[in-house]
């Protein structure tokens, strides 16, 4: 599937019912390319967050476009060896860090320039729920990490956009229960 526009939401329920989730993807991207290349069924659920438009091809198809070309085939093993970065760091990030270094760390990535002034903003930021399953904690963690970050003026939630107030840099100054 070839994301043309929206948001989904790429993540794993696990036998206990606890979602994880894996990564967002926002249109341009393509999801549903490991089950095409390997021929197993899919290893993730894909749920659309906003209203989205998607192309589809058959899987045969993909993989004779892959095949065929080299471009493609370098653009595709370059997202691949992307997300196994991705994961890695994330393996580690939950190995050895807590919760709130897990969130530090997941807003940094979410973060990006405003077009305006070039602060750091997440625009819609995902909610309280979707957050803990990317870090692998719970909704209450995350709120209450929020609202202390927020007393502490490292972010402003204005709606659904979180703005980042001090440098991540400095955040580290902040890490104490």
């Amino acid at each position: 599937m070839f994301l043309l526009s929206g948001k989904v939401k790429v993540s794993i329920v696990s036998s206990s019912g606890r979602e994880v989730v894996i990564r967002w993807l926002a249109g341009g991207e393509v999801f549903g390319d490991y089950a095409a290349i390997d021929g197993d069924g899919r290893s993730a659920d894909v749920i659309a967050v906003t209203e989205t438009i998607s192309l589809h091809m058959a899987a045969d198809e993909f993989v004779d476009l892959v095949s065929s070309d080299p471009s493609v085939s370098l653009a595709q093993m370059r997202e691949l060896i992307k997300m196994i970065r991705i994961l890695s760091l994330r393996v580690c990030e939950m190995t050895t860090l807590s919760a709130r270094q897990r969130l530090f760390n997941c807003l940094q990535r979410l973060a990006r320039p405003d077009d305006i002034d070039g602060a750091l903003v997440i625009r819609n930021l995902p909610t309280h729920s979707e957050l803990g399953a990317l870090i692998s904690s719970q909704r209450h963690v995350v709120t209450s990490e929020l609202n202390r970050l927020e007393s502490l003026n490292l972010i402003k939630r204005c709606g659904r956009d979180l703005w980042v107030l001090q440098p991540f840099d400095q955040w580290a100054a902040f890490d104490k229960s």
